[in-house]
């Protein structure tokens, strides 16, 4: 679903947005692509974190400025 959910804002996204990185966070990924949500992307980059109910976890993204919760 994730992967899907990616493609699919992708397609979206590079209607409107010149550079996006679109990132998964689950908890079934390796710790080196769990970490990747919270590195810093390079100025003029939209960070869009695509994740499941580990979400709920009280977790903070820097740079976050929007949430969309689902459930």
């Amino acid at each position: 679903e994730i992967q899907w959910t990616i493609q699919l804002l992708q397609r979206k996204l590079s209607r409107v947005v010149d550079r996006v990185e679109l990132l998964p966070l689950f908890a079934g990924q390796s710790r080196a692509a769990q970490q990747l949500p919270f590195d810093p992307v390079p100025e003029g980059v939209w960070k869009v974190v695509v994740a499941t109910n580990i979400a709920e976890c009280s977790l903070t993204i820097p740079d976050a400025r929007y949430v969309v919760d689902t459930g």
